[in-house]
């Protein structure tokens, strides 16, 4: 929650297995994207990328390594030192 007192977290207590299961597979994929930025890893990137459910449901895992790729070719001024 938000209001003039800043920023407040709320909890709503223990969530059932199963949206943990899918919120815990969602946060993987934010985890891999800050490894990707924190370590320049493309792969990391990539990895992220099919983890995440928007992406994985149009496109296949070679279609997103090459769009990944393609990305970071486009942006290589932008992104120094990835590998």
């Amino acid at each position: 929650m938000i209001d003039r007192s800043g920023i407040n977290p709320t909890r709503y207590g223990e969530l059932p297995p199963q949206m943990a299961a899918l919120c815990s597979s969602n946060m993987s994929m934010f985890e891999l994207g800050a490894t990707a930025a924190v370590e320049r890893s493309k792969e990391a990137a990539i990895h992220a990328l099919m983890l995440d459910p928007l992406t994985a449901a149009v496109c296949s895992p070679a279609e997103i390594r090459d769009m990944t790729l393609e990305l970071f070719a486009a942006e290589k001024a932008f992104l120094p030192k990835y590998k």
